[in-house]
């Protein structure tokens, strides 16, 4: 298998198993209850994850339940690697253009 072949393989595989832009974000907090553990314990916070996308110049925040903490994780790693292959792809047909190759 060559490494075009490879390479259109591994896009297909992302592409198909989920994508998205973005930063997983997590935060830390207290909630205010009176007897939570939060309250009585100052370095206990809950945690929390969310999902940050910056879209027509405004950021977006949106929570991730636990439920779906795997594979959303799994759609920002899967698009950082799109992203990259993309920019290996563009460094290639760079090196063609300057040596004018087909």
């Amino acid at each position: 298998m060559n490494k075009k072949t490879k390479k259109h393989r591994s896009l297909s595989k992302i592409c198909r198993s989920g994508i998205i832009r973005g930063s997983i974000l997590i935060m830390r907090r207290k909630c205010g209850k009176e007897n939570c553990k939060c309250n009585k314990d100052t370095d206990y916070k809950h945690t929390s994850l969310y999902l940050v996308q910056k879209t027509k110049g405004k950021q977006r925040m949106i929570y991730i339940p636990k439920s779906w903490e795997t594979k959303v994780k799994g759609w920002v790693n899967r698009y950082h690697e799109l992203y990259d292959a993309i920019e290996e792809l563009s460094e290639e047909s760079w090196e063609k253009l300057i040596n004018r190759e087909k």
